[in-house]
C-alpha cells in the first residue's frame, strides 16, 4: 500500500487543541481534557502516535495528582471515509509526559476531527500550561514526523466545598438560640472519589486558664459523623445559651497523594448587650458604668423597725443614711451578706447612728448574686433611707 507523499507545509497536516469541555472549571467527579486533532489539508495523514506533556503533582494547575491513573478513549472522526475508532495506549514517561499510541496507525481524512478524552484527573485548582507535541506518520517510505504545537494555557477550578454558610439571624439576644446552617459536597458516587472532611470550630466564653483568663477554649464538632451533614451536603446545628458574640469557623479538607488541601468558611453570631471577657479596657469617649439608682427606703420619719432583703443581679453599692432623734436611742443597722445559694453567711455589719447632728453614712458594696438583709431598727423615732446604685442595668 502506498500512502500519499507529504505535504510541503507540516502546518496543514493536523492541527492540535486542547480543549476543556467544561471552561473554568474541571469537576473532581468526572475531571476530562480532550485533544482535538483536525486535518485541514487535501490529503490523507497517517498517526502513529501523540505526545502529551501536561503539569502533574500536587502544585497549583496540577491536572492530576495521579499521572499513573489516567485513561484514553476515542471518538471516531467526522468526515469522508471515518474509519472504525481504534484502540489506544496511554503510557505516562515521567514529568507529565504521556505518550498515546493506536494500536494501528489511524488515517485522518481531510476535514475530520479526532478527539481523545483523558479522564481519571484529579486537578488541582488554578492556572497551569500544557504544551502538546504529535508524532505523524505521512507515507511508507516516510519516517513519522514529529511537530510541536504551542502551549496551551489552562486555567479551571472546581466545585467549592464549603457552598454556602450562615448564621439564622443578623442578631441575637443574650441566652438565645443559634442555628447555623451550610452547603457542602455530597457523598460522590462509587468510585468517584471521597468527600472532604467537615469541622465546626467555634469558641466558648469559659477561659481555658482560669488563673489569668487570657485564653477561650476554642472547640470543635466532626460534623459527619456526628450527624449534623447529611449525604446531600447539607448541614445544621444548633447552640442554646450563647451569652457572647460568637465566632464559628467550617473547615473542609482532603488529602490527596499525601497533600491536604482545605477551604474554610466563617459565619458570626452578634449578640444584643453580651458577656464580655476583657484584658484592657480603654475607652476615647464617655463610659456609663452606673445604672438607674433605687430607693428601698424612704427618708421618712418611723418607729417602726425596716426588714428588707435583696438579690441584686448585677454588681453595686448599697447606701444607708440613719439619723436618730435623742442621742439617748441611737439608730441601729445590721446588714448580712449571704453566699448565691443563700445558706451561708459571707460577712456582717453592725453600726449606729448616735448624734443627731451627725447623720451616720454608710457605702457597701456588694456582687452580683449575693443574698443581703438589711434592718435598721430604733427605740426612738429615727429616719433612716437605703439606695442601690447598680453597676450596670441590674436590679
Amino acid at each position: 500500500m502506498t500512502h500519499p507523499g507529504p505535504p510541503t507545509d507540516l502546518t496543514d497536516v493536523v492541527v492540535c487543541t486542547l480543549v476543556n469541555p467544561t471552561p473554568g472549571r474541571l469537576d473532581p467527579e468526572g475531571a476530562r481534557l480532550e485533544l482535538h486533532l483536525t486535518h485541514p489539508g487535501s490529503d490523507v495523514a497517517y498517526i502513529h502516535s501523540a505526545e502529551l506533556t501536561l503539569p502533574t503533582g500536587t502544585r497549583t494547575g496540577s491536572v492530576t495528582t495521579t499521572p499513573d491513573t489516567l485513561r484514553i478513549t476515542q471518538t471516531a472522526p467526522s468526515g469522508r471515509h471515518a474509519p472504525t475508532p481504534v484502540v489506544w495506549a496511554l503510557a505516562h514517561r515521567g514529568e507529565g509526559r504521556f505518550h498515546l499510541t493506536p494500536d494501528a496507525p489511524l488515517p485522518l481524512d481531510t476535514a475530520a476531527t479526532l478527539v481523545l478524552t483523558l479522564d481519571g484527573l484529579t486537578p488541582v485548582p488554578g492556572p497551569a500550561t500544557a504544551a502538546i507535541t504529535t508524532h505523524i506518520d505521512l507515507g511508507d517510505s516516510h519516517a513519522p514526523l514529529q511537530r510541536s504545537t504551542t502551549c496551551h494555557q489552562l486555567s479551571w477550578t472546581e466545585d467549592p466545598w464549603i457552598r454556602s454558610f450562615s448564621a439564622d439571624k443578623p442578631q441575637y439576644t443574650k441566652n438565645d438560640t443559634v442555628t447555623l446552617t451550610w452547603t457542602g459536597m455530597p457523598t460522590p458516587k462509587t468510585g468517584a472519589g471521597k468527600r472532604p472532611e467537615y469541622f465546626l470550630y467555634y469558641t466558648l466564653g469559659t477561659p481555658a486558664h482560669p488563673a489569668d483568663g487570657r485564653a477561650e477554649l476554642l472547640k470543635s464538632i466532626d460534623v459527619i459523623a456526628s450527624g449534623y451533614m447529611d449525604n446531600d451536603g447539607h448541614g445544621a446545628c444548633v447552640f442554646t445559651g450563647i451569652d457572647r458574640t460568637t465566632a464559628f469557623m467550617l473547615q473542609a479538607s482532603r488529602t490527596d497523594s499525601g497533600v491536604s488541601f482545605t477551604q474554610t468558611a466563617s459565619a458570626v453570631a452578634v449578640i444584643d448587650k453580651p458577656d464580655l471577657t476583657v484584658g484592657r479596657l480603654a475607652c476615647s469617649g464617655t463610659v456609663a458604668l452606673m445604672g438607674q439608682s433605687q430607693t428601698l427606703l424612704a427618708r421618712t420619719p418611723s418607729t417602726v423597725p425596716f426588714h428588707g432583703n435583696y438579690r441584686p443581679t448585677t454588681d453595686g453599692m448599697l447606701h444607708i443614711t440613719m439619723e436618730c432623734r435623742t442621742k439617748e436611742e441611737p439608730v441601729n443597722l445590721a446588714i448580712t451578706v449571704d453566699d448565691t445559694a443563700g445558706n451561708k453567711p459571707l460577712w456582717t455589719l453592725d453600726a449606729r447612728a448616735r448624734d443627731p447632728q451627725a447623720p451616720e453614712n454608710i457605702l457597701v458594696p456588694l456582687p452580683a448574686g449575693t443574698h443581703i438583709y438589711v434592718t435598721v431598727s430604733s427605740n426612738d423615732e429615727f429616719a433612716a433611707q437605703v439606695t442601690w446604685y447598680p453597676l450596670g442595668q441590674g436590679r
